[in-house]
């Protein structure tokens, strides 16, 4: 008998819909070492079957004596989705290592469970899938109608490319998650249809979740379809292209909001295009987050960096500006509550009449692709990019030039700067569109830019320049230095 941890108990979870005439045949097909015996649970949830599902299965249950079998039947139709959460939730909360998915029609063979825990505990998967197309011709002799068996090759493909992922098969719905992976994402904000199977492994793709996969082989029977082929199609091409857009800065689910893992910001970037900017062994003041990226190449130059977070309430810089040679606010006067007062206060911070070079960027809300969106009443904020939910402002070009105008800056030269499709769309194609993009958004900034990079200098103030006057005469008292407000 197969002895496991407490921790690591499994949960065979078996979903159920109108099963009556098959769980019974499914129990008695799971290896007999999983029944009495306290490394496993077996959970039978009936979705408010039309039939005797949950009655067939508990006389069946009780008719063998098993003591670690569990029958639920949910009050409400909660859809293939829906069930699955309830079970999930079941083992999450009861201490469970393991979920082991099986359908109870017996369309796929409850023989390989203990399969699914080897591979767990040998491959320390977040998920396992049972896929039936590694084989893909076992797949068709298994009696997979020829339809299914070319739709689900080309939804693979498609997802496979949009996800950036190497699956043999993305629909099979014989899986197993491990429950430290359940705990961090959040499978309750998924889909109660069909395409939860999807939207669940893109949850794992998000979090960069290790996935493994293994040969099962494939059994049509009598059992009932209850998937609209077409509509599932349809709802597994959406989730995936809202993933996707996701990683660009499109969309904000919150299905991924916070499991993404965003690249460091590389080449078609602001970031890459500050370091053609910057002249070798100058002083750097960054006003914003520590980079890596950034100071790697900086340090490349053999510049002194220093980097200040300011108050995201528009505080005003520690220290002197006009001690460095360029100042840089990177995709941060978004964030500002007051951006206004932040250039002010940074331009008040000048102590000498020497004029760093400002180089600031912040997202173009006037770019097309938004411009389209919201022709169609669409208006998404993102995780990153141009609407990330955590920004408190929004610009064109217009507005922030008219901004450093109205705060005392010399506006100096723009650059645009494309979609940056080459950290979202792998090899040649993305880095084709990344130069497209790139070289519109320097033809025609306010129009193709996703971003704008502008050069600007810090007039000189009044304080200063009193402070800095060269004293021929005086007749008068002196007066105590006074000290810039806004």
């Amino acid at each position: 008998m197969t002895i496991i941890s407490m921790s690591d108990r499994v949960l065979i979870f078996i979903v159920a819909y109108n099963a009556g005439n098959h769980i019974r045949s499914v129990l008695d097909r799971l290896p007999k070492e999983v029944f009495n015996n306290s490394s496993f649970h077996v959970l039978i949830i009936d979705d408010c079957s039309k039939d005797q599902t949950a009655q067939t299965a508990s006389t069946h249950v009780s008719h063998y004596k098993y003591d670690n079998v569990t029958v639920l039947r949910n009050t409400i139709n909660m859809g293939y989705g829906g069930n699955q959460k309830v079970g999930y939730r079941y083992a999450v909360e009861n201490g469970f290592g393991l979920v082991i998915l099986l359908h109870g029609d017996g369309q796929y063979a409850p023989e390989l469970v203990l399969e699914f825990v080897k591979r767990w505990e040998e491959e320390k998967a977040d998920v396992v899938l049972g896929s039936r197309m590694i084989e893909k011709s076992r797949a068709r002799a298994g009696g997979m109608p020829f339809y299914k068996w070319i739709g689900n090759q080309v939804l693979t493909t498609f997802q496979n490319y949009t996800v950036g992922s190497a699956l043999s098969e993305f629909h099979t719905g014989y899986r197993a998650y491990d429950t430290g992976f359940l705990k961090k994402i959040p499978f309750e904000l998924n889909t109660n249809d069909f395409h939860f199977d999807t939207e669940i492994l893109l949850q794992a793709f998000a979090l960069e979740a290790k996935v493994a996969e293994f040969s099962i082989p494939t059994h049509y029977g009598d059992e009932i379809c209850h998937v609209n082929g077409m509509q599932y199609a349809w709802d597994v091409v959406k989730a995936c292209l809202e993933y996707k857009f996701q990683k660009i800065g499109f969309f904000c689910s919150m299905q991924y909001r916070g499991l993404l893992k965003h690249q460091e910001s590389q080449s078609g970037s602001a970031q890459y295009h500050v370091i053609e900017r910057i002249r070798p062994g100058s002083k750097v003041l960054n006003l914003g987050r520590n980079s890596e990226f950034l100071n790697q190449q900086l340090s490349a130059l053999s510049c002194k960096v220093t980097t200040r977070t300011v108050d995201l309430e528009a505080g005003k810089p520690e220290e002197d500006v006009s001690a460095y040679d360029y100042v840089l606010s990177l995709d941060r006067i978004e964030r500002y509550s007051d951006t206004e007062n932040f250039l002010v206060n940074c331009r008040y911070s000048m102590g000498s009449l020497h004029q760093p070079t400002f180089v600031l960027s912040a997202g173009n809300v006037a770019f097309l692709g938004l411009r389209i969106l919201l022709a169609f009443g669409t208006f998404n904020y993102g995780e990153r990019g141009i609407l990330k939910v955590n920004h408190n402002r929004l610009f064109t070009l217009s507005s922030v030039r008219r901004m450093l105008h109205e705060t005392g800056y010399e506006s100096g030269e723009v650059r645009g700067i494309g979609v940056p499709f080459n950290l979202v769309f792998p090899g040649k194609l993305g880095r084709l569109l990344a130069r497209i993009s790139d070289g519109l958004a320097r033809f025609y900034p306010s129009m193709f830019a996703y971003q704008f990079l502008i050069e600007c200098k810090p007039k000189p103030h009044s304080f200063m320049l009193i402070s800095n006057a060269q004293k021929f005469y005086d007749s008068k008292p002196a007066i105590s230095s006074i000290q810039p407000q806004i």
